[in-house]
């Protein structure tokens, strides 16, 4: 059995299946924590839909460092397919699997784009499934160095409480800017950068803290009362408009959009489609995709349930339109 057995549905919803705990999430939810060089034990389990079968199908892969790879399944002889995680994709950080196959033949073949599966990947981890059936002697080793990375993580936190360090503490602040605007000392959904300050007391001034970007998690919203969407787009959210009488749909992409960016916005179509707008304030080109093709614009269809993902690759804002039938 694979360690991570993924279905790809026709809408963004993937069910997936983590060390035969089975569930059903955004495809951004989605993960598995991977030690760093577990390539050779971490197995990933594809199944594409029955009607892809003699397709064409790949999947492309990003690490945390920006470096690509790219694993042709060729010709699928059946839904199902099966691969490793190469070593280089294995490193410290969030890994992106984005998975392709195409539908149909010469001119009107389509390819069909899956919305990321996200593989967040340890630099350093313990695996307790082998922990528990390991025998009494391996058991006591682990309890026994963890125990002192306890003791050790403690010691460090008492001498700076006693201000060993030269007077100095460590104070951390939360961001939704690399530069720390708004910084805050807790954190809340949205804030993806973390900063770092070194100082006898907290700074008040984000440029004298350290910014490093993290994941601090995804998130999946609901809002059924809004009937004027007027929503910026969050980086990690999965946003649901699920009010039954939605008028007109604005969404806006933010200035500080990334590379490896990636969101979700979702809304109901009724009996009267809603108007829809997108303003691009990012300095990337905006491609707007709805069946495999780029398109100039998009006008939602009625009575139909809208689902679309947002991706920055460093190059373009890919914004990927599914329509599903009422």
């Amino acid at each position: 059995m694979a360690n991570i057995d993924i279905t790809l549905l026709t809408s963004k919803r993937t069910r997936i299946s983590v060390d035969g705990l089975d569930s059903v999430a955004a495809t951004q939810a989605g993960g598995y924590i991977v030690v760093a060089g577990e390539s050779e034990v971490t197995t990933f389990g594809v199944h594409f839909p029955s009607n892809y079968i003699g397709q064409t199908s790949w999947v492309y892969m990003k690490n945390s460092k920006g470096e690509y790879k790219v694993k042709h399944f060729g010709t699928l002889q059946n839904a199902d397919v099966t691969f490793t995680l190469p070593g280089e994709m294995t490193v410290a950080g969030n890994t992106y699997l984005v998975f392709y196959a195409t539908y149909g033949e010469g001119e009107s073949a389509i390819k069909t784009v899956w919305a990321p599966i996200v593989v967040p990947v340890a630099s350093t981890g313990i695996d307790y499934r082998k922990v528990a059936v390991a025998s009494p002697d391996v058991l006591e080793q682990v309890i026994t160095e963890a125990g002192e990375a306890i003791r050790i993580a403690q010691s460090v936190r008492e001498d700076a409480d006693k201000g060993v360090f030269d007077g100095k503490s460590a104070f951390v602040r939360f961001s939704a800017s690399e530069n720390g605007t708004n910084m805050t000392s807790e954190w809340s959904a949205g804030q993806n950068y973390l900063g770092l300050y070194i100082g006898n007391e907290a700074s008040e001034d984000p440029q004298d803290y350290n910014w490093t970007r993290f994941v601090g998690g995804s998130f999946c919203e609901d809002d059924g009362e809004t009937n004027e969407v007027n929503y910026v787009i969050e980086d990690n959210t999965d946003m649901s408009f699920i009010s039954e009488n939605i008028t007109s749909v604005k969404l806006t992409i933010p200035e500080n959009i990334h590379h490896g960016y990636h969101a979700g916005v979702n809304f109901v179509s009724g009996s009267t489609a809603p108007t829809f707008e997108v303003i691009n304030n990012s300095e990337y080109t905006i491609k707007i995709i709805q069946y495999g093709f780029v398109m100039s614009a998009y006008t939602p269809s009625a009575n139909c349930s809208v689902s679309m993902s947002i991706i920055c690759d460093g190059k373009f804002v890919h914004l990927s339109i599914l329509e599903v039938a009422e």
